[in-house]
């Protein structure tokens, strides 16, 4: 892999760098972070010990830098030097996600990663891209001291039309009123079609299925689909998505478009 930079200037060639190198660095600047599991799976080339060595060579020519924290001993962050890269290609670095949301952010890209990699979802955004360019017309909520977007939005081929859909992680429970402000604020949004509430488990899914059903806004019938965490890590294409009384897959509705 070699050095991607002049030692004393401290400056780096984006021609120099792998692409593999440089795709694993835009991650980083979209979600805050960039994890051996997701270098291991989407990023790194051939076997497993070139893929480490490759991955060392980032750390080595400070492209990334470990994690702070010492509870996230595999995850690792921007440095200086990797965000000024970015910046002359033109993207954009958020900071990184507190500790308590890395797990849930990183499950957010694995799912994305997928779809993208299986032709499906052709660009996409989270929620820190989305607060970081201030983007409204994706804003659920005006509060400015309490921002609400989308866990990340994705852009697909659905049904013969192009269309915009946004995913929304629930890993932990919340309170029912969360769920019914979410709701609402989904109700009174079109920035994006079909609204994926992926559950952690049954009490989770059972408790924003209740809230549908107390808000009885007939438009969130046709935009909210109920899914299963287990489902989606088995497979994003696959996993049974509820919306009403209906059953689909994205699978069966999205068409699979050239990189």
């Amino acid at each position: 892999m070699g050095t991607y930079k002049n030692v004393k200037t401290n400056i780096v060639d984006a021609s120099h760098v792998p692409d593999n190198v440089i795709r694993a660095l835009q991650l980083a600047g979209k979600i805050g972070f960039l994890s051996r599991g997701l270098w291991y799976d989407y990023f790194g080339n051939g076997s497993l010990r070139w893929k480490q060595r490759q991955f060392h060579d980032m750390v080595k020519n400070n492209l990334i830098v470990r994690h702070a924290n010492p509870v996230t001993d595999d995850y690792f962050v921007l440095t200086k030097k990797s965000r000024g890269l970015l910046g002359s290609l033109g993207d954009i670095t958020v900071s990184p996600p507190p500790i308590s949301q890395i797990y849930h952010d990183e499950w957010i890209a694995t799912w994305l990663l997928e779809l993208e990699r299986s032709g499906v979802a052709t660009d996409w955004a989270t929620e820190m891209e989305l607060k970081c360019t201030q983007a409204k017309a994706y804003q659920l909520s005006r509060d400015l001291r309490n921002q609400k977007y989308p866990d990340a939005i994705f852009n697909v081929r659905a049904l013969g039309k192009n269309r915009q859909l946004a995913l929304e992680y629930e890993r932990t429970p919340k309170g029912m009123q969360r769920y019914k402000n979410i709701l609402w604020l989904y109700s009174r949004s079109d920035a994006t079609g079909l609204v994926i509430f992926i559950c952690e488990n049954k009490f989770i899914r059972n408790a924003i299925e209740g809230r549908l059903k107390y808000l009885n806004i007939p438009s969130l019938w046709d935009r909210v689909a109920l899914a299963m965490a287990a489902d989606w890590r088995d497979s994003p294409l696959t996993a049974p998505l509820t919306i009403g009384t209906k059953t689909i897959t994205l699978e069966q509705i999205c068409e699979r478009q050239a990189a």
